[in-house]
Protein backbone atom coordinates (compact mmCIF):
# COMPACT_ATOMS: atom_id res chain seq x y z
CA UNK A 1 0.00 0.00 0.00
CA UNK A 2 1.26 3.01 -1.27
CA UNK A 3 0.42 6.28 1.03
CA UNK A 4 0.61 9.76 0.28
CA UNK A 5 1.44 13.09 1.72
CA UNK A 6 -0.94 16.22 0.66
CA UNK A 7 0.25 19.52 1.07
CA UNK A 8 -1.78 22.66 0.80
CA UNK A 9 -0.01 25.98 1.46
CA UNK A 10 -0.29 28.48 -0.58
CA UNK A 11 3.65 29.53 0.56
CA UNK A 12 5.73 28.06 -2.27
CA UNK A 13 8.59 27.90 -0.35
CA UNK A 14 7.19 25.85 2.50
CA UNK A 15 5.87 23.58 -0.11
CA UNK A 16 9.28 22.44 -1.45
CA UNK A 17 10.66 22.19 2.33
CA UNK A 18 7.94 19.95 3.18
CA UNK A 19 8.79 17.72 -0.17
CA UNK A 20 12.59 17.64 0.42
CA UNK A 21 11.77 16.89 3.71
CA UNK A 22 9.68 13.83 3.12
CA UNK A 23 11.48 12.57 0.31
CA UNK A 24 14.42 12.30 2.70
CA UNK A 25 12.07 9.33 3.90
CA UNK A 26 10.73 8.12 0.76
CA UNK A 27 6.80 9.40 0.95
CA UNK A 28 5.40 10.14 -2.15
CA UNK A 29 4.45 13.86 -1.90
CA UNK A 30 1.32 15.89 -3.69
CA UNK A 31 1.63 19.47 -3.27
CA UNK A 32 -1.22 22.19 -4.25
CA UNK A 33 -1.14 26.25 -4.10
CA UNK A 34 -4.63 26.36 -2.51
CA UNK A 35 -8.00 24.33 -1.28
CA UNK A 36 -9.38 24.99 -4.11
CA UNK A 37 -7.00 23.49 -6.42
CA UNK A 38 -6.57 20.74 -4.34
CA UNK A 39 -10.30 20.16 -4.77
CA UNK A 40 -9.93 20.25 -8.09
CA UNK A 41 -7.28 17.65 -8.29
CA UNK A 42 -9.56 14.77 -6.51
CA UNK A 43 -12.85 13.02 -6.61
CA UNK A 44 -14.59 14.30 -3.48
CA UNK A 45 -17.53 11.75 -4.45
CA UNK A 46 -15.09 8.84 -3.86
CA UNK A 47 -13.27 9.08 -0.99
CA UNK A 48 -10.98 5.98 -1.27
CA UNK A 49 -9.78 7.13 -4.45
CA UNK A 50 -7.11 9.36 -2.05
CA UNK A 51 -5.53 5.89 -0.57
CA UNK A 52 -3.81 6.31 2.52
CA UNK A 53 -2.22 8.71 3.63
CA UNK A 54 -2.31 12.27 5.13
CA UNK A 55 -2.41 16.47 4.24
CA UNK A 56 -0.35 19.09 5.81
CA UNK A 57 -2.86 21.65 5.69
CA UNK A 58 -2.14 25.41 6.14
CA UNK A 59 -4.92 26.92 8.20
CA UNK A 60 -4.81 30.83 6.71
CA UNK A 61 -4.91 30.74 3.27
CA UNK A 62 -6.51 33.18 0.38
CA UNK A 63 -10.23 32.32 -0.87
CA UNK A 64 -10.62 29.00 0.96
CA UNK A 65 -8.76 28.80 4.43
CA UNK A 66 -7.59 25.52 5.82
CA UNK A 67 -10.67 25.23 8.29
CA UNK A 68 -12.72 25.45 5.51
CA UNK A 69 -11.44 22.64 3.44
CA UNK A 70 -11.52 20.16 6.77
CA UNK A 71 -15.15 21.28 7.01
CA UNK A 72 -16.07 20.56 3.24
CA UNK A 73 -13.77 17.03 3.69
CA UNK A 74 -15.54 15.95 6.27
CA UNK A 75 -18.87 16.63 4.66
CA UNK A 76 -17.85 14.28 1.83
CA UNK A 77 -16.96 11.63 4.39
CA UNK A 78 -12.54 12.16 3.55
CA UNK A 79 -11.42 10.55 6.44
CA UNK A 80 -7.97 11.29 5.21
CA UNK A 81 -6.04 12.88 8.77
CA UNK A 82 -5.17 16.13 8.75
CA UNK A 83 -2.42 18.00 10.29
CA UNK A 84 -2.47 21.67 10.05
CA UNK A 85 0.37 23.94 10.18
CA UNK A 86 0.56 26.96 12.10
CA UNK A 87 1.53 30.38 12.57
CA UNK A 88 1.87 32.43 15.58
CA UNK A 89 -1.29 33.85 16.83
CA UNK A 90 -3.74 30.47 14.89
CA UNK A 91 -3.28 28.27 17.53
CA UNK A 92 -6.84 29.03 18.84
CA UNK A 93 -7.98 28.16 15.28
CA UNK A 94 -5.53 25.10 15.31
CA UNK A 95 -7.32 23.79 18.85
CA UNK A 96 -11.06 24.46 17.11
CA UNK A 97 -9.70 22.12 14.29
CA UNK A 98 -8.60 19.53 16.49
CA UNK A 99 -11.76 19.06 18.02
CA UNK A 100 -13.33 19.09 14.45
CA UNK A 101 -11.30 15.83 14.13
CA UNK A 102 -7.75 16.91 12.90
CA UNK A 103 -5.21 14.73 13.79
CA UNK A 104 -2.95 17.16 15.19
CA UNK A 105 -1.37 20.80 14.74
CA UNK A 106 2.51 22.26 14.12
CA UNK A 107 3.28 25.56 14.62
CA UNK A 108 5.66 27.01 12.22
CA UNK A 109 8.33 26.97 11.74
CA UNK A 110 8.33 23.40 12.53
CA UNK A 111 10.96 20.71 14.15
CA UNK A 112 11.24 18.52 11.06
CA UNK A 113 11.51 15.58 13.49
CA UNK A 114 8.44 15.88 14.94
CA UNK A 115 7.03 16.78 11.69
CA UNK A 116 8.00 13.11 10.08
CA UNK A 117 7.14 11.40 13.28
CA UNK A 118 3.90 13.14 13.61
CA UNK A 119 3.32 12.20 9.49
CA UNK A 120 4.23 8.54 10.25
CA UNK A 121 1.53 8.35 12.64
CA UNK A 122 -1.18 9.94 10.57
CA UNK A 123 -0.11 7.20 7.98
CA UNK A 124 -0.61 4.19 9.88
CA UNK A 125 -4.19 5.37 11.10
CA UNK A 126 -4.81 6.09 7.56
CA UNK A 127 -3.39 2.65 6.34
CA UNK A 128 -5.76 1.15 9.42
CA UNK A 129 -8.84 3.16 8.36
CA UNK A 130 -8.19 2.40 4.94
CA UNK A 131 -8.40 -1.56 5.35
CA UNK A 132 -11.39 -1.20 7.43
CA UNK A 133 -13.25 0.68 4.71
CA UNK A 134 -12.46 -1.45 2.13
CA UNK A 135 -13.23 -4.58 3.53
CA UNK A 136 -16.86 -2.97 4.61
CA UNK A 137 -17.28 -1.81 1.19
CA UNK A 138 -16.27 -5.39 0.14
CA UNK A 139 -18.87 -7.42 2.34
CA UNK A 140 -21.48 -4.57 1.28
CA UNK A 141 -20.97 -5.00 -2.69
CA UNK A 142 -21.25 -8.69 -1.75
CA UNK A 143 -24.38 -8.31 0.10
CA UNK A 144 -25.59 -6.73 -2.40
CA UNK A 145 -26.03 -9.82 -4.74
CA UNK A 146 -28.63 -11.07 -2.70
CA UNK A 147 -32.11 -11.13 -3.65
CA UNK A 148 -34.74 -10.16 -0.41
CA UNK A 149 -35.55 -13.11 -0.04
CA UNK A 150 -32.03 -13.97 0.84
CA UNK A 151 -31.42 -11.18 2.79
CA UNK A 152 -34.10 -12.35 5.20
CA UNK A 153 -32.51 -15.72 5.33
CA UNK A 154 -29.33 -14.31 5.99
CA UNK A 155 -30.23 -11.87 8.71
CA UNK A 156 -31.95 -15.31 10.47
CA UNK A 157 -28.86 -17.37 9.66
CA UNK A 158 -27.11 -14.67 11.43
CA UNK A 159 -29.17 -14.99 14.75
CA UNK A 160 -28.47 -18.34 15.13
CA UNK A 161 -31.98 -19.93 13.63
CA UNK A 162 -32.71 -23.36 12.33
CA UNK A 163 -34.14 -24.19 9.09
CA UNK A 164 -36.85 -25.85 10.26
CA UNK A 165 -37.63 -21.81 12.56
CA UNK A 166 -36.89 -19.93 9.73
CA UNK A 167 -39.00 -22.30 7.26
CA UNK A 168 -42.05 -21.39 10.31
CA UNK A 169 -40.87 -17.79 10.28
CA UNK A 170 -41.19 -16.98 6.39
CA UNK A 171 -43.53 -19.90 5.74
CA UNK A 172 -41.21 -21.89 3.25
CA UNK A 173 -40.64 -25.38 3.05
CA UNK A 174 -37.11 -26.39 5.02
CA UNK A 175 -35.74 -27.85 1.36
CA UNK A 176 -36.57 -24.20 0.23
CA UNK A 177 -34.85 -22.61 3.28
CA UNK A 178 -31.74 -25.28 2.45
CA UNK A 179 -31.75 -24.17 -1.31
CA UNK A 180 -31.38 -20.52 -0.36
CA UNK A 181 -28.50 -20.63 2.45
CA UNK A 182 -26.67 -22.70 -0.21
CA UNK A 183 -27.12 -19.87 -2.42
CA UNK A 184 -26.14 -17.59 -0.04
CA UNK A 185 -22.91 -19.37 0.87
CA UNK A 186 -21.71 -19.24 -2.46
CA UNK A 187 -22.52 -15.61 -3.56
CA UNK A 188 -20.83 -14.31 -0.29
CA UNK A 189 -18.05 -16.91 -0.77
CA UNK A 190 -18.36 -18.55 2.44
CA UNK A 191 -18.42 -22.43 3.31
CA UNK A 192 -20.29 -22.33 6.79
CA UNK A 193 -22.37 -20.48 9.03
CA UNK A 194 -18.97 -19.12 11.11
CA UNK A 195 -17.59 -17.73 8.20
CA UNK A 196 -21.22 -15.51 8.02
CA UNK A 197 -20.60 -14.71 11.54
CA UNK A 198 -17.72 -13.13 11.42
CA UNK A 199 -18.45 -10.90 8.12
CA UNK A 200 -21.64 -9.61 10.38
CA UNK A 201 -18.71 -8.99 12.96
CA UNK A 202 -16.72 -6.85 11.24
CA UNK A 203 -20.12 -5.48 9.50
Amino acid sequence: MTSTVYIVDDEEGVQEALSWLLSTVDLKVKSYLSAREFMAGIDLDDPLSLGSGCMLLDVRMPAMSGIELQQILIEKGVNLPIIFLTAHGEVPMAVNALKMGAFDFLQKPFNNQQLLDTVMKAIRMSEESLAISTTLNQIQSKLSVLTTREGEVYRMMIKGLSNKGMSQTLSLSTKTIETHRANINKKLGVKDLSELIGIEGVE
